[in-house]
């Protein structure tokens, strides 16, 4: 169960990535000043119409995150395991995207200025929504994989 729990805790990281970069650009493109410079046929650097979404930055955003979430699949897999049996998969995810939000969301909205960009209302909902992304990303992996493929889970009968 470990294994599946630590794979689904990476690519639901990896979704979680990708949201946050979306989060990141709903920012960017709430703000009202531009964020970036160009450089224009002159060779001048002006200010850009649209905040610059590279590649570079996206795997900035998702690498990390995506490791995180292969730690945080095991401690979801340990919890799934030996407190979260009865519980249904969208309450698991509910309670993941609740620890996560109080663990890791509210000490970095405190502890960071990035909030002051942009619209704070698009911030501080477009991040909290990279929570429940994982969150659900990772039991609708567990949950499946739970069903189709259960030596990875642990659960193979012998008879």
């Amino acid at each position: 169960m470990g294994i599946a729990g630590i794979v689904a805790g990476g690519l639901a990281g990896v979704a979680a990535g990708i949201s946050a970069r979306v989060a990141m650009r709903a920012v960017a493109l709430s703000e009202e000043a531009p964020l970036a410079r160009i450089q224009n046929p002159d060779g001048e650097l002006v200010p850009s119409p649209v905040p610059i979404l590279t590649l570079e930055g996206t795997m900035a955003v998702v690498v990390p995150v995506a490791f995180v979430g292969l730690f945080l699949g095991l401690v979801f897999t340990l919890l799934r395991l030996f407190l979260l049996r009865r519980a249904t998969p969208s309450q698991r995810a509910a309670l993941y995207s609740g620890l996560m939000l109080i663990l890791i969301g509210w000490p970095f909205y405190l502890s960071t200025s990035e909030f002051e960009i942009g619209s704070r209302a698009v911030g501080v909902i477009s991040f909290a929504l990279c929570f429940v992304v994982f969150a659900f990303v990772f039991e609708a992996i567990m949950t499946t994989t739970e069903s189709r493929f259960p030596r990875l889970h642990g659960n193979v009968q012998t008879d």
